[in-house]
């Protein structure tokens, strides 16, 4: 499947930043050893959210970002 075609048939996206972050940074944020990556706002991973935002507002589809980042007003 064409990723265009996910973004051109869903009505909606959603995320949770943690997971995402997690994911994204490879830091578990129990794991005391690597969770200190989580608490500061890596530049590249609020790229990856705006970039990621813009391109689905460009289709006109409704984005929700949800937990930690989303409260983050940067």
């Amino acid at each position: 499947m064409n990723p265009l075609d996910l973004v051109s048939n869903a009505d909606f996206f959603s995320f949770l930043t943690n997971d995402l972050a997690q994911f994204f940074m490879a830091a578990y944020r129990t794991n005391e050893k690597v969770s200190h990556y989580l608490e500061q706002a890596n530049q590249s991973f609020i790229k990856l959210i705006k970039d990621f935002t813009k391109a689905i507002k460009s289709y006109k589809k409704e984005i929700s970002v949800c937990e930690e980042f989303a409260s983050s007003p940067i």
